[in-house]
């Protein structure tokens, strides 16, 4: 047998096709191309008997798009730093042109002795976003995301890298103290602060909570909602034996609470 291989792709603003021998017929039945223009080809392969003076006995036809070699990666996090050791984060590259990409994701950072460790995070994939549960509390100088067509090979066989540059993880938010000013007993619609004060974590937002028993089931309020705020301000219009609650997590997760602490509060008629 032996092959002939083509391509055609539309004129640019026309509705005429433009065709290209890539290969005449010859006994190889690979043909190797290397595309100068970015747009969408339609690549043929024919074959025939060796010998023969027929255009063709077979043929085949393929679509193939061919784009334009990525110019630009934007790199960043779901989460601004610093955040708390355990805390799941979206690593996000977002390419500007390219075909089907492969996008390798490591972490840089040093320990207390100053030796430097890299963590992979994602090893060549076509995966453009990856999550990353940091497992150490360090500065890491840099998270790096590296950038290439897939079909390419070898470690420093690349198009683009980029990097993010001290970004802090801190040991995990590990307790939470709650407290109100003034502490217990006061009458109704007076103003009490409550305040809870974390220990560890990274960027957090606090939920304040409290209930009360009415006959036999318990009756919640929410006092104040997932925010920045670390203090509460409230007035309550109720008298009864209340249990406040302080919930804390890192700001951009969806959990309901990383930790929580409560007390009993008794607001008197």
């Amino acid at each position: 047998m032996e092959y002939r291989f083509r391509l055609k792709y539309l004129a640019p603003g026309t509705p005429t096709y433009v065709w290209q021998t890539l290969q005449e017929y010859n006994s190889l039945s690979t043909c190797s191309w290397t595309p100068d223009t970015a747009q969408d080809y339609i690549l043929y392969v024919y074959a025939r008997e060796k010998g023969s003076k027929t255009t063709y006995d077979l043929y085949k036809e393929m679509p193939y798009s061919v784009k334009q070699p990525v110019s630009q990666v934007v790199f960043t996090t779901s989460l601004e730093s610093p955040i708390g050791v355990g805390t799941p984060v979206k690593l996000i590259a977002t390419p500007t042109g390219g075909g089907t990409l492969e996008y390798k994701f490591y972490a840089t950072y040093q320990d207390s002795s100053s030796a430097t460790h890299v963590e992979l995070i994602q090893d060549f994939a076509t995966n453009n976003i990856v999550t990353w549960t940091p497992k150490v509390a360090a500065t890491y100088n840099p998270l790096t995301v590296v950038v290439r067509e897939k079909g390419k090979t070898g470690e420093f066989n690349f198009d683009m890298a980029r990097e993010i540059f001290g970004y802090e993880v801190v040991p995990a938010v590990s307790s939470l103290k709650l407290y109100t000013i003034p502490e217990n007993f006061i009458p109704v619609g007076f103003a009490v602060d409550i305040i809870a004060e974390a220990t560890g974590g990274g960027n957090l937002e606090y939920q304040f909570k409290a209930k009360y028993l009415s006959g036999t089931a318990y009756v919640w309020q929410t006092l104040q909602a997932y925010g920045p705020e670390s203090l509460c301000a409230w007035s309550p219009t109720e008298a009864h034996s209340y249990i406040i609650y302080a919930y804390a997590r890192e700001v951009g997760t969806t959990i309901p609470y990383k930790v929580y602490r409560e007390l009993a509060f008794t607001v008197t008629p």
